[in-house]
């Protein structure tokens, strides 16, 4: 995808609109994120894999179900220079915090990047984020934690 010469100051707006969402995302909300989606764009976490908006929503709302408190702050944009295959990709350095659940009472803080393609018009047509569920979220999990551990360091070159 290649954005046509003059379209930088319409992917800048998209960026600094896709940030002012996200951190100010509620479950009240939600169709205020999915209107910065194409009607077919593509979210991919560790854990869902959807195409299109409605699939997207459902996705967060999940989110929110789990953690009504949750909230991402974004702590670093880096866009990539544009050529014929990366024109419109930024990537975002973000945390998701919820705190005040009963399984982690402490809070829950995953930090993540995500690679969001933008199209021409600044919408979104790809949203993958990229997180280690296996440090940050199973190695809270008692039983689980012990063997995740176990099985990092019988991985570690140390």
């Amino acid at each position: 995808m290649t954005i046509p010469p003059g379209q930088a100051p319409v992917i800048t707006k998209a960026i600094k609109q896709f940030v002012r969402v996200m951190s100010s995302l509620t479950a009240d909300n939600l169709s205020e994120l999915t209107s910065l989606f194409t009607e077919s764009a593509r979210f991919k976490d560790p854990f869902n894999d959807v195409v299109g908006r409605e699939a997207i929503k459902r996705v967060f709302a999940h989110g929110f179900k789990q953690c009504p408190a949750l909230r991402f702050v974004v702590d670093d944009i880096a866009p990539v220079a544009p050529n014929d295959s990366a024109a419109g990709v930024v990537f975002f350095y973000w945390r998701f915090l919820c705190g005040g659940l009963a399984a982690a009472p402490d809070a829950l803080s995953i930090t993540g990047v995500s690679r969001v393609v933008f199209d021409a018009e600044g919408l979104v047509c790809a949203h993958i984020d990229f997180w280690d569920p296996a440090e940050q979220l199973y190695s809270r999990v008692p039983v689980l934690g012990g063997l995740m551990r176990w099985i990092r360091q019988r991985l570690s070159a140390r």
